[in-house]
């Protein structure tokens, strides 16, 4: 093999908390909207049987980016950080003469747990989904036409507490559902909270029997944000091919 001549851009996106079986694309999915995604994998190699190698966001992220396993490594939880001698994909592209670039929330990816060791460039932003997006657009404008680019985007709207923006929150809800939980979801609204900042426990505490109707709320309101997650997924995939 030979090194190409124009190096593409490597780009890196984690959906936090994200279902495998809410992908339109992915065998034995539900019914949901994810049109780039599913484009993404008709495009590309969609692997039907895959397994993140932990459920937790440290522990699962240190696998991602050193190739080696948690029983190895050790870091089994959100606290334990990774050794500043382990060998990282973003320090791998650095040595091939890549650019590398992370935009992350300010929690888990920081120090001292060191998920962005090896990164040149690193964004921990707490926005919404598409202010992350709009500042990674920015950045590609600045950094195209410099080094080939590895680029790590780390979303997290699908975490909790899934409260999805207004225009999207209820898309995939009962339109006749009058439980408590609407009325949550509507009160921490008046109050101008960012979406963001919205605590799960003030939108489930104290609902000690949850109803049918209650529980596929919450579970519209998941599908909600991995429906917006998949939009402005969209914006980036479209921008990176122009």
């Amino acid at each position: 093999h030979k090194p190409s001549p124009a190096p593409r851009t490597v780009l890196l996106v984690t959906s936090d908390t994200h279902r495998a079986d809410h992908i339109g694309a992915a065998p034995g999915a539900k019914e949901l909207t994810t049109p780039n995604l599913d484009a993404l994998a008709a495009r590309g190699l969609l692997f039907e049987d895959c397994f993140s190698s932990t459920n937790v966001t440290n522990p699962s992220h240190v696998a991602l980016m050193t190739a080696t396993h948690p029983r190895d490594t050790g870091i089994l939880n959100n606290t334990s950080p990774l050794l500043g001698a382990a060998p990282t994909l973003a320090e791998r592209f650095a040595a091939a003469g890549y650019q590398t670039a992370a935009y992350t929330d300010g929690g888990l990816m920081i120090a001292p747990w060191r998920l962005l060791q090896g990164f040149e460039r690193k964004f921990t932003l707490t926005q919404d989904v598409s202010d992350r997006v709009s500042d990674v657009l920015g950045y590609l404008g600045i950094a195209r036409g410099q080094r080939p680019l590895f680029l790590f985007l780390h979303t997290d709207p699908v975490h909790e507490p899934c409260v999805p923006p207004r225009e999207h929150g209820l898309r995939y809800a009962d339109p006749d559902y009058a439980g408590p939980l609407r009325y949550r979801l509507q009160a921490l609204r008046k109050q101008r909270l960012s979406e963001r900042d919205m605590d799960a426990s003030a939108l489930l505490g104290g609902i000690s029997d949850p109803t049918d109707a209650d529980i596929r709320f919450l579970r519209a309101l998941y599908d909600a944000e991995v429906a917006y997650t998949d939009e402005q997924l969209g914006r980036l995939f479209d921008a990176l091919r122009t």
